[in-house]
């Protein structure tokens, strides 16, 4: 249910708007959609939000507060002073790289079924298809169900059931999520992924550890792939921060709009012309280039939103 005046809420989701619309361009990778929509389940799963509560939509979307901000006198790099926290994250510095990695659980050895013939692989890939295609339309529901109509098909199929995750995620079912990639992984080791959306699932519980260890896998099965590295950051910069987490669902990005001085901060960094003119270079990156920059241009803005 929408609470009227969360001036919390009204900002999560314009920054949700904004990477939905980043997530729809035509122009966007693969990797760089992967990389959003982690944003997005995480800021969606911190604040209780969705793309769908319109009631919490600001007059003005977060690309317009940015380009009608005044520029401070042709400067393009920010003035306002970060804290040590948030300083390293922008910087690409994760702190001390004392972290050891944990073994994933898998949970219970699942049976695969026979590989189907050619037909009915034509049918369950028809069906994944579609879901993906609910999915970017934000109907999660359906496309939960259509990834489940591709398993009943064939369920020797590993990339069925990562995306059905995905599905669970949307929908706050993480327990199901978490199955999902655990049989994904099962049925294809080496699928970068699956690990990645494991993290993702594990962040979201506040297992720190576990996150940390699977973004560290699909960094090793997919090194070129900048999300996992950018969230393999992210894990290591909590666990050196808050330990290895209780098992609850993460608070680490809500609690810095829950912090009154954060909150301050957060309201002088959006009036700090340096600050406004870094937002406009990103956005202006993303226009140019089709998508988020690297690691040294989305580190910042794309990571913080990753926890």
């Amino acid at each position: 249910m929408c609470e009227q005046g969360n001036e919390t809420k009204r900002l999560a989701y314009a920054i949700l708007g904004f990477l939905d619309e980043e997530f729809r361009k035509p122009t966007t990778s693969a990797d760089s959609r992967e990389s959003l929509e982690v944003a997005m389940q995480c800021l969606e799963t911190a604040f209780g939000v969705t793309i769908g509560d319109v009631c919490h939509k600001p007059s003005k979307s977060l690309r317009e507060v940015y380009q009608s901000a005044p520029t401070a006198g042709g400067s393009t790099n920010p003035t306002f002073n970060l804290p040590p926290s948030l300083s390293n994250l922008m910087s690409g510095s994760s702190g001390s790289q004392n972290v050891q990695a944990v073994q994933i659980q898998l949970g219970n050895t699942y049976v695969s079924p026979p590989s189907p013939n050619v037909e009915i692989k034509q049918k369950a890939d028809s069906c994944k298809d579609t879901g993906n295609s609910y999915m970017k339309d934000g109907f999660f529901n359906e496309a939960l169900q259509t990834y489940s109509d591709a398993i009943e098909l064939d369920g020797s199929n590993a990339v069925y059931f990562c995306n059905r995750a995905a599905a669970y995620i949307k929908l706050n079912n993480l327990e199901s999520a978490l199955r999902d990639v655990q049989i994904a992984i099962q049925l294809d080791p080496g699928y970068a992924r699956a690990y990645g959306r494991m993290g993702v699932i594990h962040s979201s519980l506040n297992n720190n550890i576990e996150a940390y260890s699977c973004y560290k896998k699909a960094t090793e099965l997919d090194p070129a792939n900048e999300s996992y590295e950018n969230n393999l950051r992210v894990a290591t910069e909590i666990l050196n921060s808050h330990g290895q987490g209780d098992g609850q669902p993460s608070t680490s990005v809500a609690s810095v709009f829950q912090n009154p001085a954060l909150m301050s901060m957060a309201t002088q960094m959006l009036q700090d012309p340096g600050m406004q003119n870094m937002m406009r270079s990103i956005i202006s990156n993303i226009q140019t280039n089709g998508a988020p920059g690297g690691v040294g241009n989305n580190a910042g803005f794309e990571q913080l939103l990753q926890m």
